[in-house]
C-alpha cells in the first residue's frame, strides 16, 4: 500500500504483536508475511537449516550472542557426541554437509570462563606457562630420524595453535579435513654446541589462542643429537651371502653386491643394490625410527625402509644400521657401522654392508702400503689356490676360472675374472672375461673381507658373486689367502 493510499476496509490488519506461542516465549504468525517476534535475551543464530534435495550440500553458520563463543556442532541434544565433517574441526562456526537422509545438527555456545584450554603432546599432558619458560620434560631426538607427534589439542571454542623455536626440518602441521595439529618432519640438523662441546638444548614453545582466552604458552627444551659416527659416511657389503664350510669357500655363494650405499649426516640414504644382473637404485628420505634400548645404550639401531627401483621394478627394503658388534670387541677393538636389510623381492634377499673407512686418518695409513700390490688366484667348486702364472688357464673340468685382484692405498680394489662358462664342442672350455671394482672390508685380527660381483653379460655369462677372505702380511707386505 502506497503511503497516500487509504487502507482497504475489507483488510483487518494484523495485531501488533504475532498471534502464535512457541518455545522459550518466541510468538510467531503469518498475517502480513511471516512474523517473529523474539524476547529481550541473549539470542544465538544459526542459520542454513531447511529442506534440501538429497544428495546436496548444505552450508550452515553459527552466530553466538554477545558474551558468548561457539563451541561446535553436536548430533545430539545433549551435545556430548560431536558431528563429524569432511571439511573440517566441528568447532569451525561455518560447514558443509551432504544431505543423504534427515539431519540434526545442536550449535553448542558457551561462556568465555567455560572455555578452558589443554594441550598434550601424544599421551603427555603439558604444563603452560605464563612467562613462556620450559615447564615441560626436556626432549631428545636424533638427527636424521622422522618425528611424527600429534598434539592433542583440548578447547570449547576452535583452538589455534603456533609454534616457535622448532629444529630444523620439522614443522608444525594441521590437517585440513579434520583440523587436527602435529609435529612433524625430520630434524636437518643436530643442536648447537657450547664453549665446552656440549649440546645446547632449543625452547620449543607452543601458543594456543581460542575465540575467548588470552594465549596460553606450553614449552619444553629440545635437543637434537647428531647421529653416531659408525651410521655415517659410506658403506660396501653383499646380497644374499650364505657361507660355506671354509674360510674361502665357494658353496652357497651371494648373489651379488652392495655398492656405495651411503647415509648422509641428515639421515638420508641412497646407493645402488647389484643384484641377479639388475641394479636397483636405492632411496629413503630419512630413519623412520631409532630402537634405543634403556638398558644397553650401545645397542642402539636406526631403522629405515628404503625403496629400490629397476626400471619399472619397486621394491622396499626395511633397513636396519647399528655398530658392529664384532669390531667393537675385537682384539684391536675399532668403530664401525652395519647395515642389515630385506629386500621384498621375488624371492626376498637379505644383505650386509660394512661402513667404509678408508677415509678416517687412521684407516689412510693403515691402506698406504697396499697401494699397487697384487694378488693372483684360480678357484674350483670348493676353494681358491694362489695362482702364480694367468697365462694358462688349468683345462681340468673342476677349475672354474681365475681372479687377479689389485690393491690400491685407498683400501679400493679392482678384480679382473676369466671365467669358464661350458665347453665347446671338441670339450674345450669356453672362458669369460669380466672385470669389477670392489672395497675392502676389515675384518678382525688383520683380516680383510672383499666382496666381487661380476654381473651377467649377453646371455653368455651368468653371472658371478663371491666373498674373498685375506690376511695382511706385514712383514711381506702382500695379501695371501686367509685360513
Amino acid at each position: 500500500m502506497k503511503d497516500n493510499q487509504q487502507p482497504d476496509p475489507l483488510f483487518v490488519p494484523p495485531p501488533a504483536t504475532p498471534t502464535q506461542e512457541g518455545p522459550r516465549g518466541i510468538r510467531y504468525d503469518f498475517n502480513d508475511g511471516a512474523r517473529v517476534l523474539l524476547p529481550h535475551g541473549a539470542w544465538h543464530v544459526v542459520t542454513g537449516t531447511g529442506v534440501y534435495a538429497a544428495g546436496k550440500k548444505a552450508s550452515v553458520s553459527a552466530k553466538p550472542a554477545k558474551g558468548y563463543v561457539f563451541a561446535g556442532w553436536y548430533v545430539n541434544p545433549a551435545m556430548t557426541v560431536p558431528m563429524s565433517f569432511a571439511s573440517g574441526d566441528f568447532r569451525n562456526a561455518s560447514q558443509s554437509v551432504v544431505i543423504s537422509e534427515e539431519r540434526y545438527l545442536f550449535a553448542r555456545f558457551v561462556k568465555p570462563d567455560e572455555d578452558e584450554i589443554s594441550l598434550a603432546i601424544g599421551n603427555e599432558d603439558m604444563k603452560s606457562s605464563p612467562d613462556g619458560s620450559p615447564m615441560n620434560p626436556a626432549r631428545t631426538n636424533y638427527c636424521g630420524v622422522a618425528v611424527n607427534w600429534p598434539l592433542e589439542v583440548a578447547a570449547a571454542s576452535l583452538p589455534v595453535v603456533k609454534a616457535t623455536g622448532l629444529p630444523a626440518g620439522v614443522k608444525l602441521v594441521q590437517d585440513k579435513k579434520t583440523g587436527s595439529y602435529s609435529l612433524e618432519g625430520t630434524p636437518t640438523a643436530a643442536s648447537k654446541t657450547d664453549k665446552g662441546g656440549n649440546l645446547t638444548p632449543a625452547t620449543v614453545k607452543l601458543t594456543v589462542t581460542t575465540a575467548s582466552k588470552s594465549p596460553k604458552t606450553y614449552a619444553f627444551n629440545w635437543t637434537i643429537k647428531p647421529l653416531p659416527d659408525w651410521a655415517v659416511g659410506t658403506f660396501d657389503g653383499v646380497v644374499g651371502m650364505f657361507y660355506g664350510k671354509g674360510a674361502n669357500s665357494l658353496k652357497g655363494e651371494p648373489l651379488g653386491l652392495v655398492q656405495s650405499l651411503t647415509v648422509g649426516a641428515n639421515g638420508k640414504i641412497s646407493g645402488k643394490l647389484l643384484e641377479s644382473g639388475k641394479t636397483w637404485t636405492l632411496a629413503a628420505v630419512s630413519f623412520a625410527d631409532v630402537d634405543c634400548p634403556q638398558s644397553d645404550v650401545d645397542d642402539i639401531k636406526f631403522l629405515a625402509t628404503v625403496t629400490g627401483k629397476a626400471g619399472k621394478e619397486v621394491i622396499t627394503n626395511e633397513v636396519t644400521v647399528a655398530e658392529d658388534e664384532a669390531a667393537r670387541s675385537a682384539s684391536a677393538p675399532y668403530q664401525r657401522g652395519v647395515v642389515s636389510g630385506w629386500a621384498a623381492s621375488e624371492p626376498p634377499v637379505e644383505w650386509t654392508a660394512w661402513q667404509n673407512l678408508w677415509k678416517q686418518d687412521t684407516w689412510k695409513a693403515v691402506a698406504k702400503p697396499f697401494a699397487n700390490k697384487k694378488l693372483a688366484l684360480y678357484f674350483t667348486d670348493d676353494a681358491f689356490t694362489r695362482l702364480d702364472d694367468l697365462d694358462t688357464l688349468e683345462e681340468n673340468e673342476e677349475v672354474y676360472g681365475t681372479l687377479d685382484l689389485k690393491f690400491a692405498s685407498s683400501g679400493a680394489v679392482t678384480a679382473s675374472g676369466k671365467f669358464v662358462t661350458g665347453q665347446d664342442k671338441k670339450g674345450k672350455n669356453i672362458v669369460y672375461s669380466a672385470s669389477c671394482s670392489s672395497v675392502l672390508v676389515p675384518d678382525t685380527d688383520g683380516k680383510y673381507s672383499v666382496f666381487l660381483y661380476f654381473p651377467p653379460k649377453d646371455g653368455k655369462f651368468d653371472g658371478y658373486a663371491v666373498k674373498v677372505l685375506l690376511f695382511w702380511n706385514e712383514a711381506e707386505a702382500k695379501f695371501s689367502l686367509a685360513k
